[in-house]
């Protein structure tokens, strides 16, 4: 049996989204298959305000730090 899972969760560590300026959440994607003994998650942060323009987000991480760290990081204008 597989099982895929989809967890979201508010981030309390990261800077608001450079677009809207509202927090961001981490999402986490994963597959359960039962001949593993562990599910494996990848993660990445995005913005959740529907109404934000741009609806920024980080590609998918191995780990919630490297997913926050990427988001955090802001490129000079």
């Amino acid at each position: 049996m597989i099982l895929n899972y989809n967890l979201e969760v508010i981030v309390l560590y990261t800077k608001p989204c450079p677009s809207c300026n509202k927090s961001p959440i981490l999402t986490a994607d994963g597959i359960y298959n039962e001949r593993m003994p562990f599910t494996k998650f990848r993660y990445a942060i995005k913005c959740q305000n529907i109404e934000c323009v741009e609806k920024p987000t980080t590609a998918l991480y191995s780990s919630e730090e490297y997913a926050i760290s990427t988001w955090n990081t802001r490129i000079a204008k």
